[in-house]
C-alpha cells in the first residue's frame, strides 16, 4: 500500500516530492537540493528528495514477474522503465545525491534488518514504506531483483536502487530521509540499540547518509535529552567511522530558544554533520540574515551550529512569489532585477544573502554555504521544475536574465 501523502496546504502528491510529502508548512518555516554555493553562489550539483511510498508503491507493479514462485522484480524492466527514466532525468539536472524519503522514524526497530538479514519485522505502520519493500503483502522476505534468466542480482529493491545510483557516471549518493509531519512521539523515541541497528542497516544496504526531519510532535526537553540526543550522538559516531553522515532538518522557528525543538541544537557538531533550514511557509519567505521578531536569522543559525556556514543548507519553495516583495515575511530586503522569473529572483536573493554573510564575516572568501534545496511539485519529473531550473541556471551564470 503506497503511503498516502498528507497534501496539506498545497503540499505535493507526486512520487518525486522534493522533501517528504509529510512535511508541514509552518510559519515561519520543508526538496530538490542544489549544490554547494560560495559567496558568489556557484552551483556544483543538486540533491533530489524522493517519496519512497509514492515512488515504489505506484511503480513497482509494472516491473513484476508474477509467473515465478515467489514473484520477483525484473531488473531489465527497472532499467528500461521508471528507474532508468528517473536516473536519466537526475543526471540531466546535475543531481549528485538522492534522498529517499520515508514517512517516519517509525519505530526504528521495525525498520531494520534482523539477525537473518531479513527486512523489518511485522507488524509495521500502514504508512511505513520500508514495510512495502521488505515485507510485500505481509510476506517475510522482500521481492528479489532478477535478470532475464531469473538469476538474482539483488535481494531487495532498496539495495538495488543504491547500487544502481552508485554505478552512475559520476556516482550518485543515496541518503535516507526520516521523520516529518506523520512521525509521532513514539516514532521519535528510538529504543536502546537503535543507533547500532540503523548504522548496520545503512552499511548492509549501501546507504551513504541519513537525514532526520524533526517537527514538533509533542517533544519535550526530557525526551530529547534522554532519548534522542544519545541516539543521535551514538549514530553520528558510528556513521563517521564508516565515512557516512547524518543531518538535521528544522523549520526556522525551531531556532528560537523558546522552541521545544531548540535543545536538538545543543552540541550540534557532536550529533550532526549539517542543518537544513526550511525558510518559508505556504506563500512567504524568511531570508533575513540578522535576528528580528519572527526568528533569530541566518547568522544566528550559523553561530548556533558552531560557526561553520558550510553545514547550513537553506530551503526554498516554488509556490512562494520570490519575485514579489510582498512575499517577504520577516523584513529582509533584496534587489530583484525587473522582469525576473520566480527562480531567477530566488537566486538573486540567495546571491545577495551570501554576499551579506561574507560582508558580516560569516562566510570567508571562497567559503560556501551548504547546498540550498527546493521543494519541487512536478509530477513524475524532478528535473522539470521551471522555478528550480531558473534558480540553478542563474547561479551558474547562464540564465537568460543573469544576475547583474
Amino acid at each position: 500500500m503506497p503511503i498516502e501523502p498528507v497534501g496539506k496546504s498545497g503540499e505535493p502528491k507526486d512520487p518525486y516530492t522534493i522533501r517528504s510529502t509529510h512535511h508541514a508548512h509552518h510559519s515561519p518555516p520543508s526538496s530538490q537540493r542544489l549544490g554547494s554555493a560560495s559567496s558568489g553562489a556557484s552551483i556544483q550539483g543538486e540533491e533530489c528528495y524522493i517519496d519512497m511510498g509514492e515512488f515504489y508503491g505506484h511503480n513497482i507493479s509494472s516491473c513484476m514477474d508474477w509467473s515465478t514462485t515467489p514473484p520477483h522484480i525484473k531488473a531489465s524492466s527497472l532499467q528500461q522503465g521508471f528507474l532508468g527514466n528517473l536516473f536519466t532525468q537526475l543526471k540531466s539536472a546535475g543531481v549528485n545525491q538522492i534522498n529517499l524519503s520515508f514517512a517516519q522514524i517509525a519505530d526504528i526497530n521495525n525498520l531494520l534488518l534482523d539477525s537473518q538479514g531479513h527486512g523489518p519485522t511485522p507488524p509495521y505502520s500502514s504508512n511505513d514504506s520500508f514495510g512495502q519493500i521488505f515485507h510485500p503483502d505481509g510476506t517475510t522476505s522482500p521481492y528479489a531483483i532478477c535478470d532475464d534468466s531469473g538469476s538474482q542480482v539483488s535481494s531487495n529493491f532498496l539495495s538495488y536502487l543504491t547500487n544502481y545510483a552508485h554505478d552512475q557516471n559520476p556516482p550518485i549518493q543515496v541518503s535516507l530521509s526520516m521523520g516529518g509531519l506523520n512521525a509521532n512521539l513514539q516514532d521519535l523515541t528510538p529504543q536502546k540499540g537503535a543507533a547500532t541497528d540503523l548504522a548496520s542497516f545503512m552499511k548492509n544496504t549501501g546507504i551513504d547518509s541519513v537525514d532526520f526531519d524533526m517537527e514538533n510532535q509533542g517533544l519535550d526537553e526530557t525526551t530529547i535529552d534522554n532519548k534522542l540526543m544519545p541516539f543521535f550522538s551514538d549514530l553520528h559516531t558510528q556513521l563517521a567511522s564508516m565515512s557516512k553522515t547524518s543531518t538535521l532538518t528544522l523549520t526556522g522557528g525551531a531556532m528560537n530558544s523558546s522552541s521545544p525543538l531548540y535543545p536538538l541544537l545543543n552540541n550540534f557538531t557532536k550529533n550532526f554533520d549539517g542543518l537544513n533550514l526550511m525558510l518559508y511557509s505556504d506563500s512567504v519567505y524568511y531570508l533575513n540574515t540578522a535576528s528580528n521578531n519572527v526568528w533569530p536569522g541566518i547568522e544566528n543559525a550559523i553561530k548556533t551550529i558552531g560557526g561553520d556556514a558550510s553545514k547550513l543548507h537553506i530551503g526554498f519553495f516554488p509556490n512562494v512569489a520570490y519575485e514579489n516583495p510582498s512575499a517577504n515575511g520577516d523584513g529582509a530586503s533584496y534587489k530583484i532585477n525587473p522582469g525576473s522569473s520566480r527562480g531567477q529572483a530566488a537566486a538573486q536573493m540567495y546571491q545577495q544573502l551570501c554576499q551579506q554573510l561574507q560582508t558580516d564575516g560569516y562566510l570567508k572568501p571562497g567559503q560556501s554555504l551548504g547546498e540550498p534545496f527546493f521543494w519541487v511539485q512536478t509530477p513524475g519529473d524532478p528535473a522539470s521544475s521551471q522555478v528550480m531550473q531558473d534558480f540553478y541556471n542563474t547561479l551558474k551564470g547562464i540564465s537568460k536574465t543573469p544576475w547583474g
